[in-house]
């Protein structure tokens, strides 16, 4: 094997391309990571770590096959990374209570699902809360995304993997069919045969500007809200009314979230801060009697099929794409990171990897 097709270069610093460095790394890969901005400081800082799909019955199969996955993984993985960085993710398995609503759909998937929630009132679970019925997902579980963040970064770059923050790739560069480098918005080009595009919301303006077929990625804003409570005042992740409530340890709530098509607007507004109050407030009335702390947004990799794309680009040799994960990356991305090392080794995998390809309506979109 040559160097350059033992060196893979990955596109964007957030969980997707940390957590494809860290198992690249682990297969003795030499690995760089290029960062338009700051490690972690997307999606995936600014998203409320739940690793769940909410509800689970709007997504696929294969998404919530990854989830799954992730969930069982997180505990080892979790642990080399502190091992590696010092520092604690937080994770804890919750569990989750669902306000609904409820329909068939939900009633068909829990007579499917019965030794995985339980159904119930919220005021069992809260006294000061309304009394409404629930379901109890006992599986469930978060991490702190901020913390997580710190912890892979430093980590991967203990093993070796160099990141480069502030380090913009503008377009791949392309010589009969095979990937060769990549092009910084420096001017800088850099030489290289092996690329993972992880570059969340901006995946398909990379490609677009190399002049090759779209995944139908687009961002997606999500506005969070933070509460300072005290720790053990709300036990479990709330779910409902399209909002959720997330404690954490130290006695911090965050509140979530908006769904805006509105590109790449960053900016938080009056009408998010409003609607996510007026949501959380349904559940769990005694938010009104806590300090908001701070409003952010973030722009999820929303994308218009509802499987994230894992695997090869067709007909490019080189290329590499792991994204489109939209609302559920920190949920799905130890299975997704190891998904595309198994096919980028040939390894043996458990998911249906075709479920994850490139589909052939995404090639005919290549403005070539």
């Amino acid at each position: 094997m040559s160097d350059f097709q033992n060196n893979y270069s990955v596109i964007g610093a957030g969980v997707m391309g940390l957590t494809t460095a860290w198992f690249l790394q682990q297969q003795g890969y030499q690995v760089t990571v290029y960062e338009q901005a700051q490690a972690f400081s997307g999606s995936s800082w600014a998203g409320g770590g739940i690793i769940s799909p909410v509800p689970p019955w709007n997504y696929p199969l294969a998404v919530r096959q990854l989830i799954a996955q992730s969930l069982s993984d997180y505990p080892s993985l979790l642990a080399d990374l502190q091992r590696a960085s010092g520092i604690d993710s937080e994770f804890v398995q919750t569990g989750l209570l669902y306000c609904g609503p409820f329909d068939a759909a939900s009633e068909q998937w829990r007579s499917k699902c019965a030794d995985s929630v339980e159904p119930g009132s919220l005021s069992d679970w809260l006294p000061s809360a309304p009394d409404m019925p629930v379901w109890w997902f006992r599986h469930a579980a978060q991490l702190r995304n901020p913390k997580f963040g710190q912890a892979l970064t430093r980590a991967v770059m203990a093993r070796g993997v160099k990141v480069y923050p502030q380090a913009t790739v503008k377009r791949l560069l392309v010589k009969t069919n095979r990937v060769k480098g990549l092009l910084l918005d420096s001017g800088q080009r850099i030489h290289t045969e092996q690329v993972v595009l992880a570059a969340g919301a901006w995946c398909d303006n990379i490609l677009a500007n190399s002049g090759l077929p779209l995944l139908g990625v687009k961002p997606i804003r999500g506005q969070m809200l933070l509460w300072k409570g005290k720790p053990g005042m709300l036990s479990h992740i709330l779910s409902g009314y399209g909002k959720y409530l997330i404690p954490r340890k130290d006695g911090y709530i965050l509140g979530g979230s908006t769904v805006e098509d509105v590109g790449f607007d960053l900016a938080n507004t009056d009408a998010a801060h409003a609607e996510i109050i007026a949501g959380c407030r349904k559940m769990y009335p005694a938010i009104d009697d806590l300090p908001l702390v701070r409003q952010w947004s973030g722009l999820r990799p929303g994308i218009d099929r509802e499987i994230p794309v894992i695997g090869p680009m067709p007909g490019l040799a080189g290329l590499w794409i792991n994204a489109g994960h939209y609302r559920n990356g920190l949920g799905m991305a130890p299975a997704s990171a190891q998904l595309l090392v198994d096919l980028i080794t040939g390894s043996d995998s458990s998911f249906a990897h075709e479920n994850y390809a490139m589909q052939p309506m995404s090639l005919a979109r290549s403005i070539a």
